[in-house]
């Protein structure tokens, strides 16, 4: 995929009255390092706490263009490290290193426990025929991370509950409801149902109604400390069922 440069020693056999003369010539001066790029990507850019993203990454040279979309443009040689940054802080801290040379399209595993910006550094290593890089400001991950609600349904008894962590006491989960056919959408116009207080433990429950129409609702806990919006895991539908009528002579 490169070409190595190497300092060479020119010698020069002149024969002349039948002997051999050698004659050193000096290396060129050295070239200046090629530039090159580090990109980075992950699988998400909202986690819930406690659970885990991949963060993938590489070297490359400008013109070999995205070498993660590409993996055949990703430099087999040199050493990548993923750097972190948490949200709030000015330096940047290594997680940990890989050897291109085993993949050159590296990855990790994490378990983000706060929201963090991510960014790649690459070393190609010896010869130094091509420059350290890493990642841009502008291309620099951010990986948010969600309050996780841990929510749960009790169908018999129309019970929606949850505990929101990591620590969370005495604080509110807001529990709204729609009549949107598709919840999911994100034109589904969501109101106010509820608002509830979390338990020092950050527990929470609440009975949901059964409306003569078919209702949606979801927990929802607002960004804090660092922390991205929350939505519980599941749509709760309820629905009052009126008995058919019965016919009579």
């Amino acid at each position: 995929m490169h070409k190595t440069l190497h300092r060479f020693l020119l010698l020069v056999v002149a024969l002349a009255t039948g002997a051999i003369s050698l004659v050193a010539v000096a290396p060129a001066a050295h070239a200046a390092p090629a530039a090159t790029v580090s990109k980075i990507s992950s699988t998400k850019t909202v986690v819930l706490h406690g659970t885990t993203v991949k963060i993938y990454g590489c070297g490359t040279l400008p013109a070999y263009g995205d070498c993660i979309s590409e993996p055949g443009a990703a430099a087999p040689f040199g050493t990548l490290t993923l750097q972190r940054r948490l949200v709030g802080s000015t330096s940047w801290t290594n997680i940990s290193s890989r050897k291109a040379s085993d993949n050159p399209v590296s990855s990790w595993i994490l378990t983000p426990t706060a929201s963090a910006y991510y960014r790649v550094s690459w070393n190609p290593g010896a010869p130094e025929t091509y420059a350290p890089t890493t990642t841009s400001a502008r291309q620099t991950r951010l990986i948010r991370v969600a309050r996780n609600l841990h929510d749960g349904w009790t169908k018999s008894s129309f019970r929606f509950y949850g505990k929101v962590t990591p620590s969370y006491s005495r604080k509110p989960v807001y529990i709204q409801k729609t009549t949107c056919s598709n919840p999911t959408a994100s034109t589904c116009k969501w109101t106010s149902h509820k608002t509830l207080t979390t338990t020092s433990a950050g527990n929470w429950s609440v009975k949901l109604p059964a409306y003569s129409r078919t209702t949606y609702f979801r927990a929802y806990v607002k960004p804090s400390s660092g922390y991205a919006p929350s939505y519980s895991r599941y749509y709760i539908e309820t629905k009052k069922y009126r008995p058919a009528a019965r016919m009579t002579r």
